[in-house]
């Protein structure tokens, strides 16, 4: 998966859930929480910290909150990497094809404000 695409869009998430994105140092995103450093993230997902960093029981569950969001954040990722294009009439935009169910698309695509995800079920 691209580093940056995925940094961006973990930037994007986790910046809506409150904490703030520092510049990318040695390959991976800083995360600081409540003005402190809180801990890193590697393009892998791998969140790692220092003790000290986590030392209250507040801090110790945003970072559980960061590694969650962090996962996920490249399991959809690596999922809209290598989805196919999604051949459908009357879309304005390009959607990459993530599932499909008895008639029911699931699709996503990449915007400059997240990932956005939608469905269409048959008529």
């Amino acid at each position: 998966m691209k580093r940056d695409r995925y940094f961006k869009e973990l930037a994007l998430v986790l910046g809506r859930a409150g904490f703030t994105l520092l510049p990318q140092e040695n390959d991976s995103l800083p995360v600081e929480y409540q003005g402190q450093r809180l801990c890193r993230v590697n393009d892998q997902g791998n969140v790692f910290y220092r003790q000290e960093d986590v030392n209250l029981p507040e801090r110790e569950q945003a970072c559980a909150k960061v590694t969650d969001m962090a996962g996920t954040v490249l399991e959809y990722m690596s999922h809209l990497e290598h989805a196919p294009v999604l051949q459908a009439i009357g879309l304005s935009e390009p959607y990459q094809s993530l599932a499909e169910f008895n008639g029911t698309v699931l699709a996503g695509r990449q915007t400059e404000k997240g990932a956005k995800f939608g469905y269409r079920t048959p008529r």
